[in-house]
């Protein structure tokens, strides 16, 4: 093709024909501007398509990510309500000269429950890195860098303080109750636990009540937070990557309370 086009202009120079050359020239210009046009175009077209396919590939990830965490929230939810309803019940009792012994190990017990606060950032990271611009969707975007850019480690350093100063639950114990080992009729071997006759009018046991109150009360609070946002960028990312069954198996308790 180059050596045909090639000939013509030797043969119009030859021919002395300088309009028709000059003309045949800019044609042949334009013909390789339009040429190197469309290259770019199906270029940038690919280098598109391969952005979105990366896109979607880690909104999924990062979808998958969030659905677990929000399954897990629901259930550490769930621990720092029993830890609270335990202290609240403690609360009812603490001022009764003669409280319920069985009442004090049950409240106890609800009190001494723990949890630990972890989430899930591996794809929202790996996103990141590459640039968060990739995200084509703006309001995805947005809410992407609001949840794990704060709200996520936000509720993290806060959760995590409180855990610092909670008094352990083997000290919770040592407080509420008498921890002994018996040996029953049958010959079998368990602990014992009574509660302590020094409940009542013991700082230190009211200083636990209102401390296991306060830090889960906080937990329960973050906790339901975290979920009602995650509902809403779980929302939004089904939406974006055309997933018809939204937030499908994910537990809806807990998350409008």
């Amino acid at each position: 093709m180059i050596k045909f086009f090639r000939k013509i202009r030797q043969q119009m120079i030859k021919e002395n024909k300088v309009t028709k050359y000059v003309l045949y020239a800019i044609g042949e210009i334009a013909l390789v501007v339009i040429g190197i046009l469309i290259a770019l175009q199906i270029n940038n077209s690919n280098e598109a398509k391969k952005d979105r396919a990366f896109e979607v590939k880690m909104l999924h990830e990062i979808r998958n990510e969030l659905i677990q965490d929000t399954i897990y929230f629901n259930m550490i939810k769930e621990r720092a309500t029993t830890a609270r309803k335990g202290a609240q019940g403690m609360l009812n009792l603490y001022p009764d000269a003669q409280p319920n012994p069985d009442s004090i190990l049950k409240y106890g017990r609800m009190m001494s429950t723990r949890f630990l606060y972890v989430y899930h950032k591996g794809a929202y990271e790996a996103l990141k890195s590459t640039g968060i611009d990739r995200v084509s969707n703006d309001s995805v975007r947005l809410l992407l860098t609001d949840m794990y850019d704060f709200r996520l480690p936000r509720a993290q350093n806060s959760i995590e303080n409180d855990r610092v100063e909670q008094t352990s639950s083997r000290n919770q114990i040592k407080l509420l109750a008498n921890m002994d080992i018996i040996k029953m009729a049958n010959g079998i071997v368990r602990p014992n636990i009574s509660p302590k006759e020094s409940f009542v009018g013991n700082t230190e046991v009211a200083d636990l009540i209102v401390e296991t109150n306060n830090i889960n009360t906080n937990a329960d609070r973050r906790l339901t937070s975290l979920l009602r946002a995650s509902k809403v960028l779980l929302q939004l990312l089904d939406r974006e990557l055309e997933i018809e069954n939204v937030l499908e198996g994910i537990p809806e308790n807990n998350w409008n309370k």
